[in-house]
């Protein structure tokens, strides 16, 4: 039950992404198991495709289950698929990437609220 996936999921790091990024925005995809919990050392053998937004980013590396990169000065969605022989159909992860001065100013507003 701790072990055997059910399902694959993603998650980036930072969750927020914001343009013109200094550090790189990892995206990992990770198998689950019924309780909900990553399994651990569980790792899958894929391959990402950036299908919408490619000229927003730059890929730093790309690992079996990571994507690394990082972002430009253009907003906009984000579509990636993520292919691997465990399931018969494409994982798709949908990131927006926001402007950094905007979610700056939101900041500072909610400081001062």
């Amino acid at each position: 039950m701790v072990i055997a996936p059910v399902s694959v999921t993603f998650e980036s790091c930072p969750a927020k992404i914001l343009t013109n990024s200094s550090s790189p925005i990892v995206v990992a995809v990770f198998p689950v198991n019924r309780l909900g919990l990553r399994i651990p050392f569980g790792h899958l053998d894929g391959k990402f495709v950036v299908n919408e937004g490619s000229e927003k980013i730059d890929i730093v590396q790309e690992k079996r289950d990571e994507l690394i990169f990082k972002t430009g000065d253009s907003v906009g969605r984000l579509v990636i698929f993520y292919y691997t022989n465990r399931i018969p159909f494409p994982i798709q992860i949908i990131l927006n990437i926001e402007n950094s001065s905007l979610a700056m100013n939101n900041h500072f507003a909610h400081f001062f609220a």
